[in-house]
């Protein structure tokens, strides 16, 4: 299977979508920490429930980033080396160049 033609590009947007799963989840941190109480207790039950649905949906934001990223990184990763010359292979054609 081809690389793709820009690597780099795939290894800046694994770095960006790790931060983008981070954020999510730090929001769903701060989410729960500033959890009000309201008094009733059936209010405070739907409260809850719609937080926690929340937090819960952060989390899995950041852990399908966290994948996505990794996926990214290590295609974006493989692609360089791909285009990197090899430095067994510099030696041989500075060889040919200098016989001609």
């Amino acid at each position: 299977m081809p690389g793709h033609p820009e690597p780099q590009r795939l290894t800046e947007l694994a770095t960006e979508v790790g931060g983008l799963g981070r954020l999510a989840r730090a929001a769903g941190d701060e989410l729960l920490d500033s959890l009000v109480m309201v008094g009733d207790h059936g209010t405070q039950r739907v409260v809850d429930d719609a937080v926690d649905a929340l937090v819960s949906a952060l989390r899995g934001v950041d852990a399908e980033c966290a994948e996505l990223a990794y996926v990214l990184g290590s295609t974006g990763a493989r692609g360089a080396a791909r285009r990197a010359p090899s430095s067994a292979a510099r030696p041989a054609e500075d060889h040919a160049r200098e016989g001609r």
